[in-house]
Order: C-alpha cells, then structure tokens, then sequence
C-alpha cells in the first residue's frame, strides 16, 4: 500500500527515512546476546517472545527484551537485512550469526544515523490493550525519571521503559511490586532494577491525588471500543479523527500496531480532505531541537509545502524526511488557524 507522505510515492518508490532508533536497538540486542545469534532469535527477543530458545539462554531477562514490539517479524527481517547491506551487520557464514562491525560503534555512540525503510503493515488493531485515557501529569512524571535514568547510565530512554510502558502505569495506577509486574515491559530484571522508583512515585502520586489502583478488570474497553473502525469509514479519517478526539501518537501506534510515519501519512490525508487537526499537539512528536524547527517552518514559509526535496537540499540533507513530514503537518495547521 503507498505510504501517501513522500514526493516520490506516485512512482511506488518508498523514501527513506531516519531508522536510527529502531537500528540501535536491533545493534544492541545483538551486542547483548553474545553476538552469535541469527536474526530470527534476534527478533524473537526484541518482541518478547517466551519460546524455549529464549528462555534457554535467559534471554528474557535482557534489558533490549521486548523493546520491539512495536514492528512485526517481517518489519525487523528487513531492517536486519539493511543492516547488513549497510556493512553494521556481519553474517556469520556457516550457522548466520550475526556480528557488529567497527561501523555499528559509530550509531550507538551517536556519531552516525541510519537511514532506510520499514516495510507498510496493515492497520490492524493490535492485541495488546493500551489505555486511551491515562493520567498525563502522572505520564510526565514517569517520563522524567525514565530520562533521569537514562541519562544517569548513558543509554536511551526506551531501554529504561517504553512510552507504552509508562502509559500502563498512568493508566492502572499500580501500588504494588506484582502489579507493577503485569504493565508491559516489566519484566523481572526491570521490576528489580527499577520496580522501587517507579512506584515511589505513582503511590505518592495517588496519595496526592486521592487516586488507587485500577484493577485488571476495569480495563479501557469502552474507550477502544468508541475508536473501532467502521466498514463505511476510510482508516486515514478514522485515525485523523480519534487523533482530534484526544488520541496521542503514542495511543494510535500502540492500538494499531503500526509506526509513526505510517500514522502521520494518514493524518496528512485526513487534513487533505479539508479537517484541521491540533497543531499543538503535533509539534511535541518532532524530535528536533527549537531553534531547527524554527529553521525548517522557516523554509516551509519561503519554498512552500507541496513537495519536501527542495526543503530536504536546502537544509543540506540534515533532516530526516520524516521530521519533515511532521513539521509539514503542524506548519499547515498553524496556519489553518491564523
């Protein structure tokens, strides 16, 4: 299916775009595994799979275990493959373990970007449930000890916890030890290592708050089953209008089990048709700082927005086309509302 975001989508070819995270965490897990594993236990530990071969090698207590389950099988098949194309993968003749090469030290230190694609799925809910209503206050408070943390052992945020990790605990409040177990992405070694923390601040958040726990069985149902997606409604509107309606991102990847840019396009086809959506909640989704935000609205400003190439060169190729989209979106909104 065409992705609907890139200039050159009408020729069917797909654009790359910044696969630097998804990679380092793919580089990682191979690092934590021994380097001698092929790509498909690889991807079984990035997704959390609990097989035997897994759990034989205690691979299920690694910090990279289900970082990634954001992608399906076949999405991380062909990123490792890029990986390997781009010379950060070996492959080990014999029995296809995979090995780092001097190039992948340059991603993890942060020195080098990857670029490539990630293969469209279908827009299918997800079977994990992620709650759409969620305590933001509580949010950002986890979301600061997650990155005081990561900062504190110079690794990236969502080795710590994912997003939908930290929505699960603003969502069910959880005030014990094995109820902070059941969130996703909790695992023994993270409840070990970082269960303490995490907790101190939900409880005295609650205590603040006048709020307990949400158990198990009131789960946000009724929230998912308001965003179902009717026969007669195009899934670009139904994404575009649960986004108005209070969705984050974050909310739309989890529940559709797609990625960001795939939900972006969408959005950029639901204003098409004529719908305003919230610039300010677009704008916390780019990942760039102010002051080269302000440099690209300021391009979009003198060179338009019908295409995205003429901006990509006149920044010299040093934002990721997928920055652009985003910063496309929340530019013709803002100015929808001027």
């Amino acid at each position: 299916e065409r992705c609907g975001m890139c200039d050159n989508c009408l020729s069917e070819k797909q654009e790359k775009i910044d696969i630097t995270v998804p990679a380092q965490k793919f580089l990682s897990c191979v690092f934590r595994t021994g380097q001698r594993f092929g790509a498909a236990h690889i991807i079984d530990v990035l997704r959390g799979s609990r097989n035997q071969k897994v759990q034989q090698f205690s691979h299920d207590r690694l910090t990279t275990y289900g970082i990634g389950k954001e992608f399906s099988k076949k999405q991380w098949s062909h990123l490792s493959r890029q990986l390997v194309r781009q010379g950060l993968l070996e492959k080990e003749p014999a029995y296809g373990g995979l090995k780092l090469t001097q190039r992948a030290g340059e991603v993890f230190a942060g020195r080098a970007k990857v670029f490539g694609t990630i293969q469209e799925e279908p827009l299918a809910p997800a079977r994990a449930e992620t709650p759409a209503n969620y305590d933001a206050a509580l949010f950002e408070l986890l979301r600061e000890k997650r990155k005081a943390l990561a900062d504190a052992a110079n690794v990236p945020p969502y080795v710590i916890f994912s997003d939908k990790s930290l929505i699960d605990m603003a969502s069910f409040f959880p005030q014990s030890a094995a109820r902070f177990s059941d969130m996703h992405g909790v695992g023994q070694v993270k409840l070990e290592r970082y269960g303490a923390g995490f907790l101190e601040i939900i409880r005295n958040y609650c205590r603040e708050h006048n709020l307990s726990e949400v158990p198990a069985s009131r789960s946000t149902a009724p929230a998912r089953t308001s965003r179902k997606t009717p026969l007669q409604k195009l899934r670009h509107q139904v994404v575009g209008e649960a986004f108005r309606g209070g969705a984050s991102l974050e909310d739309l990847m989890a529940e559709y089990g797609t990625k960001r840019s795939t939900l972006i396009s969408y959005l950029y086809q639901y204003y098409q048709e004529g719908q305003r959506l919230p610039a300010e909640r677009l704008l916390p989704a780019s990942q760039l700082p102010p002051a080269q935000r302000e440099k690209v609205l300021q391009i979009f400003e003198r060179l338009g927005t019908q295409k995205l190439r003429p901006v990509f060169d006149a920044l010299n190729g040093e934002v990721a086309y997928e920055e652009l989209h985003i910063l496309r979106l929340y530019y013709l909104n803002r100015k929808k509302i001027k």
